[in-house]
């Protein structure tokens, strides 16, 4: 679901396929969300780099995978893009997703069997830059 979708879809203007689906999913949330991951302790020059694939764990419990990752060279650190989901561990059913969920877990992704310290958001990277790195 987006974040803002009564400004991004005109409900009430027209009809289209999937219309009742989006009503459907606004009012009950939605059970996955697609989240940016900064590794905060990754060394660079030793440690494995992510790819695509890595286990995510929040709080210490398993919540999804990651799908991408490359070096942000204006962070300065690695970008790891991923699901978190929010399981219930005795019933297994998926419970909502939302931003406040994703910004309050403490999360480590997995590569080849060691964990490393990431800072998970539902936002892009709010750059500083006070003059353009290009040019």
């Amino acid at each position: 679901m987006i974040k803002h979708i009564n400004y991004s879809v005109l409900f009430q203007e027209i009809d289209f396929i999937g219309k009742q689906a989006l009503i459907e999913q606004k009012g009950k949330g939605v059970e996955s969300k697609l989240t940016m991951f900064l590794l905060e302790d990754h060394d660079l020059d030793n440690d494995l780099w992510p790819w695509g694939g890595e286990p995510i764990y929040r709080d210490g419990k398993f919540t999804g995978m990651s799908t991408s990752a490359g070096y942000g060279p204006t962070l300065g650190k690695m970008v790891v893009v991923g699901w978190v989901t929010n399981e219930d561990e005795k019933s297994g059913q998926r419970g909502i997703v939302t931003n406040d969920y994703v910004l309050k877990g403490h999360y480590e992704i997995d590569l080849a069997g060691k964990r490393f310290k990431a800072r998970g958001s539902p936002y892009p990277v709010k750059l500083q830059l006070k003059q353009p790195q290009f040019g």
